[in-house]
């Protein structure tokens, strides 16, 4: 089961296939009810996937992760399975759509780790990051497809996706646009 936001449940199309496969909703305003329900179900035996940067990286590096993944492993007393997934922002992201064939994706999984109870959860964090981070790399490098200058590379290896500080930047306006259009909508 997936944590994602709670928008998706409800598109037309998405929503029955999220609901269907039980996947959970996450009310970025209000997360508790989210928690709990993943926690649960973790306790429970399930394997809970959760992105801890809470949206898509448009810089493609890993950004500030948000802490949930380590309290609800902390908490539901289980390990956290760092892994990455790369080549999906080439099928759907923020400014692509393309379901064309030949798009490579490709996953690796790290080595399960415990969360003490006791541990700083920050620190923990950052431990997360640097763990995904290491994952990302390792991913990249063996990516089939990374031509000089690809927009779906990051900056440092040679791609021309926005560096982290240029993604928060376009992050925040893209959050700009969306809360002055739910203002509008409401206008109305």
């Amino acid at each position: 089961r997936f944590m994602a936001k709670e928008s998706i449940f409800q598109h037309p199309i998405a929503g029955p296939l999220m609901r269907g496969m039980k996947h959970i909703p996450v009310d970025r305003d209000a997360g508790s009810t989210a928690f709990r329900e993943a926690v649960s179900a973790a306790k429970a035996g399930e394997l809970i996937g959760v992105f801890p940067e809470a949206t898509m990286s448009q810089s493609l590096e890993i950004k500030e992760l948000k802490s949930g993944a380590v309290r609800m492993a902390r908490v539901a007393n289980v390990p956290i399975l760092p892994m990455i997934i790369f080549g999906g922002h080439r099928v759907l992201a923020y400014d692509v759509k393309d379901f064309s064939r030949g798009r490579t994706i490709c996953m690796t999984v790290g080595e399960p780790w415990v969360v003490p109870r006791g541990a700083d959860l920050e620190e923990l964090t950052e431990q997360l990051r640097s763990e995904l981070s290491n994952l990302l790399d390792r991913t990249i490098e063996r990516y089939p497809d990374r031509p000089e200058g690809a927009p779906w590379i990051p900056r440092r290896l040679g791609g021309t996706a926005p560096s982290l500080e240029e993604a928060a930047i376009l992050e925040d306006e893209r959050r700009e646009r969306k809360a002055a259009k739910t203002r509008e909508n409401r206008e109305k």
